[in-house]
């Protein structure tokens, strides 16, 4: 993929995140029950965490089969897979934050969990940029977020 067409994307992708973190500051979840649609929109929410995980977890399996496999022809797949994941991770931090801004929910343990998921939208795109710019960094920047 062009590095121009990726930069674009990743731009695109950082103003929800960069929507999400303001929500999380300016908005969050105060305990009181809001729009019906809102929340049930939200109701996805546990649907739809299970997708940016599972493609997060796929993608040291492609990486190590492109290393110890010798697999090149997988490296496309990895970008691919980043990618998805990125989009799904920003999706469910969406709907999360709708389900708890319209659920009812407050509490710190509500905005940890919300702050854990914005957070992780915002590392898999970063993760998915730097894979398609510098892969020294895509490896330093990914194996520090698996040591935190």
């Amino acid at each position: 993929m062009p590095l121009r067409f990726r930069a674009r994307i990743l731009g695109f992708g950082a103003v929800p995140v960069l929507l999400l973190f303001t929500l999380l500051v300016f908005s969050p979840p105060d305990g009181n029950q809001r729009a019906q649609l809102a929340q049930f929109v939200g109701r996805f929410h546990p649907l739809a965490i299970h997708l940016p995980i599972a493609l997060l977890l796929l993608v040291p399996v492609l990486e190590a089969a492109v290393l110890f496999r010798k697999r090149r022809e997988l490296e496309q797949s990895v970008a691919f897979v980043l990618g998805l994941a990125a989009i799904a991770a920003i999706t469910s931090a969406l709907l999360g934050w709708l389900l708890a801004w319209s659920g009812g929910y407050q509490g710190s343990l509500v905005t940890r969990h919300m702050w854990g998921g914005v957070s992780l939208a915002g590392a898999s795109l970063l993760c998915w940029g730097f894979y398609g710019w510098n892969r020294r960094i895509y490896q330093w920047f990914c194996s520090r977020l698996l040591v935190c």
